[in-house]
């Protein structure tokens, strides 16, 4: 809602499509209103600056920062330093709210709601239905909080309505209703780490619960399911492990690296999130009506905040850290998905194999007179399955290599020297330049490049001096060339033509 007025030299730019647009050298900006845009928005934004400056005056130190980033979603107080030791350990998503942060804050709001209203007519529902959106309101609605958000609103109505039996149903059902609305939501990262974090948790933190409960009676010798704090750890500790598993193959695949203490790190963490919020939110509401007693509900966000601050430096320090897969990280990505689906699915797996094995025989004997062969050979389970993967896979790479008609320039600071690598709608791929490091080039391009293509169409070399080669040398060392040309040449040549 904020009016400000900029004063400097305007540079127009083409006016295409009846925009009128360019840019703007600002050589002085004031502040002239503050009492503009929507009301409802404005307010809201005015509480989470008023709760993340009381939260920063309540909790000191990193962990105030820390707790600032896990209520209102505001992590400009945290130093690089400490955001290093998040990603190195494989911690950093504990701090952008999204699924798992609304699951946990969602689950906690249910079960306190359940034991302190009990479940009958389902209004205990109302409770953590209230707190994920107010919740999501205080952290900005960002998109990744509103997908996460909508997600558990429709797994509540499900549960209200009696058709909840799994989480699946309503993560689908949510979203397929955000894809049919956005269909370019399918491709935000943000939308694919919120609903592989809530699947996650829907599918493989159930059976983490579950297990961590059989061995807490096998170690207690109790007949009775652990209550209390107990339960609360274990549910804390599944989540964690659950959204980590199913998250951990997508930053592999988009950012190429993996954490290899991530899951560790996370399972040590997750367990303290929900007091920590719980705690860190009731220090700020607090400080803004009585500053001392906040102080003193700050102390429980304080001593969670700095544990998990401290379990993540722990883990940041321990060799190898974030490890850089480069071109490997598709097919690495892959890899875990295809071992954790396996795991998943070992024992329907162990039943595929008995039902081979019982055709195997048959395979070898002889066919009787008659019989046909579509009698004979009955494929087993395992090979349907395997061929519907082959075709999903197939199905998906045609869908994601579709060209979207745009001609795409990235720019890459390599070692002692600048890349740019050019690809056009058809799928031509240029390189110019690739700086004087063997490595720098090759490093930038297989970023790029998906991991099956490993041929450009045209190399070009601006500079003729040998301490511009050796990026450039290691890129026809690597990849299949069909053209490479030195430079400076006229645009009328046959090189540029015969590229464009």
């Amino acid at each position: 809602g904020d009016r400000y007025r900029v004063q400097g030299r305007w540079r127009p730019a083409d006016n295409r499509d009846g925009i009128f647009a360019g840019s703007l050298q600002a050589k002085e900006v004031v502040l002239i209103g503050e009492d503009g845009g929507n009301s409802l928005r404005r307010a809201v934004a005015g509480l989470r600056q008023r709760m993340f400056d009381s939260i920063r005056r309540a909790i000191g130190g990193d962990a105030g920062a820390l707790s600032a980033a896990m209520v209102v979603g505001d992590r400009r107080s945290i130093s690089p330093e400490l955001t290093e030791a998040f990603r190195d350990a494989g911690s950093a998503h504990l701090l952008a709210i999204s699924g798992m942060n609304i699951a946990l804050v969602g689950g906690l709001a249910m079960a306190a709601s359940a034991a302190a209203l009990g479940r009958r007519w389902q209004v205990y529902l109302l409770v953590p239905l209230m707190v994920v959106w107010g919740y999501g309101a205080l952290a900005g609605l960002s998109p990744s909080v509103v997908r996460a958000a909508v997600m558990f609103t429709v797994y509540l109505a499900a549960y209200a309505l009696g058709r909840q039996r799994s989480a699946l149903p309503a993560l689908g059902l949510a979203a397929a209703v955000m894809v049919a609305l956005d269909p370019g939501v399918l491709g935000s990262i943000s939308f694919q780490l919120s609903f592989a974090a809530v699947a996650g948790i829907a599918v493989i933190g159930h059976g983490v619960a579950d297990a961590c409960r059989r061995a807490w009676m096998r170690l207690t010798r109790s007949p009775e399911p652990p209550r209390g704090m107990i339960e609360a750890a274990i549910f804390a500790t599944a989540i964690g492990i659950g959204a980590t598993a199913a998250t951990s193959p997508l930053v592999l695949f988009h950012f190429g690296a993996f954490a290899t203490w991530g899951i560790v790190s996370t399972v040590l963490a997750t367990p303290a999130l929900g007091l920590w919020i719980i705690s860190a939110a009731l220090a700020g509401a607090l400080g803004l009506a009585w500053p001392a007693a906040a102080q003193v509900a700050g102390w429980p966000a304080w001593l969670t905040g700095e544990y998990v601050a401290n379990v993540s430096r722990f883990f940041a320090w321990i060799p190898p850290g974030a490890v850089e897969t480069g071109r490997w990280a598709a097919p690495a990505s892959v890899a875990l998905y295809a071992a954790l689906v396996a795991w998943l699915a070992r024992s329907w797996l162990l039943k595929a194999g008995r039902i081979a094995g019982t055709f195997a025989p048959a395979l070898l004997r002889k066919r009787p007179a008659g019989a046909s062969s579509a009698a004979l050979w009955r494929p087993p389970a395992w090979l349907v399955g395997l061929a519907f993967v082959a075709a999903a896979i197939v199905w998906a790479g045609a869908i994601t290599s579709r060209p979207d008609g745009l001609v795409k320039v990235t720019f890459f600071e390599t070692d002692n020297g600048d890349a740019i690598f050019i690809e056009t709608p058809n799928g031509t791929q240029a390189l110019i330049d690739g700086g004087r490091a063997a490595s720098g080039a090759v490093r930038s391009v297989d970023a790029r490049l998906p991991f099956w293509d490993r041929s450009l169409d045209l190399v070009l070399l601006t500079h003729g001096d040998q301490d511009h080669v050796g990026g450039l040398e290691a890129v026809l060392g690597r990849f299949d060339v069909a053209l490479v040309a030195d430079a400076p040449l006229p645009p009328e040549t046959d090189v540029y033509r015969s590229w464009l």
